[in-house]
């Protein structure tokens, strides 16, 4: 595994909002978008050449090193990390309690659900058919990992690498997000490496974090918007 200077993982962004009524004419027009972004848009990581095969790693223990390198043999994509970092995914076991054998579809979102619930984060240091991924743990005064900045349209990625860090400017026509910057920012204390940022006077907000973080994010706020905008659509209450 490559070598690269010491960087510190992205803090855990933890939120719960409540339940909101959702808008099914904006979800299906957000549906739209995405599926037409997904086919114009080139993957982030290559499509894994074939599964990935653990079934002979039953009731074993397999540390994140050798995850790392197993999934690097059918993806083409080439992990880097520091002296410490390495040494930490070394050290970092998993034991997988049954057969494992993952299909193509499954193998990114599988692996890295177990890299970030391990403390690990992702970034996309450089992109094309053979790409080099850093992996970033630990803590202390080093730079925050790189986000990759993506389009809105291309939030379903997010959901698909968990692990990865993002950087994405969610639109919320029927919100006032300053406010609702406001209120979120305790969560975030860190906002030099995740939360959410409102953008000066427009209805949009930044949003940064591991894919997994986005997605509840941009889900949640998704909702409070969607029921933002019933309210505004329904008659006024009579007096």
């Amino acid at each position: 595994m490559h070598r690269v200077p010491h960087m510190s993982a992205l803090a855990v962004l933890c939120i719960g909002l409540g339940a909101c009524a959702t808008n099914p004419a904006a979800d299906a027009s957000r549906a739209e978008a995405r599926a037409s972004a997904r086919t114009a848009e080139q993957s982030l990581l290559p499509t894994p050449s074939a599964p990935l095969d653990l079934s002979a790693l039953d009731g074993v223990d397999i540390t994140l090193d050798e995850l790392l390198a197993r999934l690097s043999k059918v993806t083409n994509v080439t992990f880097s990390a520091s002296d410490g970092t390495g040494e930490r995914l070394k050290k970092t076991k998993v034991a997988l309690s049954q057969d494992k054998r993952l299909a193509v579809e499954e193998i990114y979102p599988w692996a890295e659900s177990i890299l970030q619930q391990n403390g690990f984060s992702l970034g996309l240091l450089e992109g094309g058919s053979s790409p080099l991924v850093g992996v970033y743990g630990g803590s202390g005064s080093n730079p925050n990992p790189p986000a990759l900045r993506i389009e809105e349209s291309r939030l379903d990625e997010c959901r698909e690498h968990p692990a990865f860090l993002f950087s994405v400017v969610l639109t919320l026509p029927h919100t006032d997000v300053r406010s609702v910057g406001n209120s979120l920012r305790i969560l975030s204390p860190d906002t030099q490496s995740g939360g959410v940022i409102p953008v000066g006077t427009t209805n949009s907000v930044i949003l940064n974090g591991t894919g997994r973080q986005i997605s509840v994010l941009a889900g949640m706020l998704r909702t409070v918007d969607d029921a933002a905008a019933v309210k505004q659509a329904a008659p006024p209450t009579q007096p």
